[in-house]
């Protein structure tokens, strides 16, 4: 009897970019926010920036725990935001993700091209905006839904805290 090859699962990988931030945030280097970019363009973006293909992208698939307790811009430059279903609860990859990324307890924020301009949606709002009914959409729970919450407090918060001391600093010059 032959028994069946049974593969490892595969170990979450770090997206583009990714080693290099973590290094930095173990020594201690926190930016206050990273910029995920969807899409095959990750040209003009600031570091701390980190990189996914849709192609190449995989829900579950990604380590995320550099994004862990920072506010995180999602650049939708592949269109993702539009891969949608809200009667038949279905999504694209790119919600997957936004889903992912909050449950880093990172703020998310959802950005996207409109003609000229970028708009901005924060995650909780975009799943709130995805509802059927008063389900939540596949990609999204109550549990997420706190995450977000408590991520935007403390980023408001750490915006808070920077504030005093930067006023601080400027009187005592």
């Amino acid at each position: 009897m032959v028994e069946a090859l049974i593969e490892p699962p595969l170990r979450p990988r770090l997206p583009a970019y990714g080693k290099a931030l973590l290094l930095e945030r173990r020594l201690g280097q926190h930016p206050r926010e990273i910029t995920v970019v969807y899409g095959d363009r990750w040209s003009g973006v600031k570091h701390p920036r980190l990189g996914v293909r849709p192609l190449q992208y995989v829900p579950g698939q990604i380590d995320w725990r550099v994004v862990a307790g920072v506010k995180v811009t999602l650049l939708d430059r592949a269109e993702g935001l539009a891969e949608f279903d809200i009667e038949g609860n279905k999504f694209g990859k790119f919600y997957a993700l936004v889903g992912e990324l909050a449950a880093m307890d990172a703020y998310v924020v959802c950005a996207y091209p409109d003609g000229n301009e970028w708009r901005y949606q924060d995650a909780e709002a975009l799943a709130f905006a995805c509802r059927n009914g008063r389900a939540w959409p596949s990609w999204w729970s109550d549990d997420l839904d706190a995450r977000q919450r408590r991520a935007y407090s403390a980023y408001i918060e750490d915006l808070d805290v920077t504030a005093i001391r930067k006023r601080g600093d400027d009187q005592e010059k």
